[in-house]
């Protein structure tokens, strides 16, 4: 049901080149499903995740500190975020987050189709997202800042999504078709920022508005719709 902890990911894969996952499909995952930590050019191909789409943390696509990957023609069905880039603090060895492209893909979900974060603890930089429906979905589109790292240049194009309300009182989501925030962790944390975002030919039907929210001025800056 979700509440057990530690739940292992179906698929763990650390520090690894030249990576390809093609053609499989992965089902019923207790947690995340293919959660990648510092790996280098990897393709991932028309590939089905279908989890329980009640089940919590059961992400589809993490990658962690991951560089140089391209995710393209898949089909993920999951109760948490569908695909997600994380920088997590655990990882810090492996560097960045950046040099990806996600074209191609269907998704449906009980909290974001794509996200950013929460866990940002480095640099996300450089990333293409196209061509991509979205459907059935919480949250679509999420640049979830947290942490110390920044979210720079990044082009979101071609995506058609529809959003729906499951709850009124939730943080993973209101059925907001795009959310970009900038929120500290903790009082203490030295929070980094969002900039040079795009998006274009983006067509949402949804049950809420596109926010764009940062704790004080100067955090968000250069987004262009």
């Amino acid at each position: 049901e979700g509440i057990f902890y530690p739940r292992a990911p179906m698929l763990f894969l650390e520090h690894v080149r030249h990576l390809t996952i093609r053609d499989v499909t992965l089902e019923k995952s207790a947690f995340w499903t293919v959660h990648l930590v510092g790996c280098r050019d990897v393709l991932i191909s028309g590939i089905r995740i279908l989890n329980n789409l009640r089940m919590a943390n059961c992400d589809g696509i993490d990658p962690d500190h991951c560089q140089n990957v391209r995710i393209e023609g898949c089909h993920i069905e999951c109760a948490d975020d569908c695909i997600v880039f994380k920088n997590t603090a655990a990882a810090m060895q492996y560097g960045p987050c950046e040099n990806i492209v996600v074209t191609g893909c269907t998704l449906t979900s009980t909290s974001a189709a794509i996200k950013f974060g929460s866990e940002s603890e480095a640099l996300f930089r450089g990333f293409l997202i196209e061509n991509c429906i979205i459907s059935h979905t919480n949250r679509a589109i999420s640049l979830q800042l947290r942490d110390k790292g920044s979210i720079e240049n990044v082009i979101f194009q071609n995506i058609c999504i529809c959003t729906r309300l499951f709850k009124k009182e939730v943080f993973w989501g209101q059925a907001e078709p795009i959310a970009i925030t900038v929120l500290r962790r903790k009082p203490e944390t030295q929070v980094g920022t969002i900039r040079n975002i795009r998006f274009r030919d983006i067509m949402c039907e949804s049950e809420n508005g596109i926010l764009i929210y940062g704790e004080e001025p100067g955090l968000i800056e250069n987004i262009r719709f």
